[in-house]
C-alpha cells in the first residue's frame, strides 16, 4: 500500500481482467478489520497466514486484520498450496483464501493441518457443491464470504461447517438499506 495525503490508500477492483483503482481511508479500513475481528472471535494470541496478493482488497484486509488485532503474521507469495512454504512448526489460527487454494489444500499432505486452523475465509469466487460437501468435516470454522471491494472486503458471512453450518449467508454488519434500483442493493456502511 502506498501512502496518499490525507490517510488515503488506493485499493484495486479487478472487473471482467479489467483493473479500476479506489481510494479507501484508514479509519474504513480499520473499521472493516474491526467488525470483522469482533464477529470472527479474532484475537492477539493468533497467527495469521496472508496468501492472497496484498495489492487487491483482500489481501490489504487480511494485513489490516491482522495488525489492528496485533496477530502474528505470515506474509507469503499466492501460491495454489500456501502451507507448501510454511514452517513445519507454524500453526495458523486464521487466513483467508480463494476456492483454488482451499480445494489444493483438500487434496495435499497438510489437510489435517489446514483442518484445525481456527477461522478460515473462503472468497473471491463460488464454492461448488463438492468443495462445500468436502469443508463440513473440518474442524475449524470455515466461512463463505459475500462482499465486495467496495465494501472494504466481505459483509456477510456463511458457516459451512461445524453444529452451527448455515445455509444462508448472515449479514453481519448493521447497514442502511433503503432502495432498491433495478436488481441493485444500495448499501450505506457505518464507518
Amino acid at each position: 500500500m502506498v501512502k496518499r495525503p490525507g490517510n488515503v490508500y488506493p485499493a484495486n477492483i479487478r472487473l471482467n481482467r479489467n483493473t479500476k483503482k479506489i481510494s479507501v481511508t484508514r479509519d474504513q479500513l480499520k473499521a472493516s478489520a474491526a467488525r470483522s475481528a469482533l464477529y470472527l472471535g479474532l484475537k492477539k494470541e493468533f497467527t495469521s497466514l496472508v496468501c492472497l496478493d496484498t495489492q487487491y482488497i483482500a489481501g490489504i484486509m487480511m494485513l489490516v486484520r491482522s495488525l489492528e488485532v496485533g496477530m502474528n503474521l505470515h506474509v507469503i507469495e499466492p501460491s495454489a498450496n500456501p502451507f507448501d512454504t510454511l514452517p513445519e512448526d507454524v500453526t495458523i489460527d486464521f487466513t483467508a483464501l480463494v476456492p483454488y487454494q482451499v480445494q489444493s489444500l483438500l487434496t495435499s499432505k497438510h489437510k489435517e493441518k489446514f483442518s484445525s486452523t481456527k477461522v478460515v475465509l473462503i472468497g473471491g469466487a463460488a464454492l461448488s457443491n463438492s468443495l462445500r460437501e468436502n469443508l463440513k468435516s473440518m474442524h475449524g470454522s470455515f466461512y463463505a464470504t459475500y462482499g465486495m471491494t467496495e465494501t472494504l472486503s466481505h459483509i456477510a458471512l456463511q458457516k459451512l461447517n461445524g453444529s452451527d453450518t448455515q445455509t444462508t449467508f448472515i449479514c453481519f454488519l448493521a447497514f442502511q438499506s433503503n432502495r432498491i434500483i433495478g436488481v441493485a442493493l444500495l448499501l450505506r456502511l457505518p464507518i
